[in-house]
């Protein structure tokens, strides 16, 4: 909210979980947190929130991506998604490019960071869902475009995927 204190927003945002977090756990269903803008886009937040809520049922939807977008730095993105990858239980895996201090969204291929680095923090945290795609092109003019972009992501997280198989439990599902 305008003018409230970041931390007043996190322990408020740590209240509004403890209300709700029995519903989810007696659905057997989770609660993701997806880091996102600024108020929850670090991994220090988003555990802090995680572990003071106390609860298995409340876990990270991870876009890699925003870490990079908020910070434009590779190192500290790729030290937040190993930090964060144990708490992940759903992915929107994209990429990005930064241009002339633009962050600019990408097809997985295309950007600056390592994707195969994300997948293998992911699997040694014992991630074993869906890898999920998030439509993202550098090219936005038409939906042609866009389905380019899309697909050239699905072609490039099926391979590394397929390499990986043999190391892990994943399936071509996922």
């Amino acid at each position: 909210r305008e003018g409230m204190d970041r931390n007043a927003a996190v322990k408020r945002i740590i209240a509004c979980f403890k209300k709700v977090i029995g519903a989810a756990e007696k659905s057997g269903v989770y609660l993701a947190i997806e880091n996102h803008l600024r108020l929850a886009n670090d991994a220090d937040t988003l555990i802090s929130i995680i572990e003071s809520v106390g609860s298995p049922s409340l876990k990270i939807t991870l876009d890699f991506t925003n870490f990079y977008w908020l910070n434009a730095d590779i190192g500290k993105t790729e030290a937040m998604i190993k930090q964060i990858a144990p708490y992940t239980v759903h992915t929107h895996f994209k990429n990005a490019r930064l241009a002339k201090g633009d962050c600019a969204f990408t097809a997985l291929g295309r950007g600056d960071l390592d994707v195969e680095m994300v997948v293998d923090s992911l699997l040694a945290a014992g991630y074993a869902r869906p890898f999920c795609v998030a439509c993202e092109s550098e090219d936005f003019s038409s939906l042609d475009a866009l389905k380019a972009g899309f697909a050239e992501s699905i072609e490039y997280l099926t391979m590394l995927l397929d390499k990986k198989k043999s190391f892990s439990n994943i399936s071509k599902e996922q």
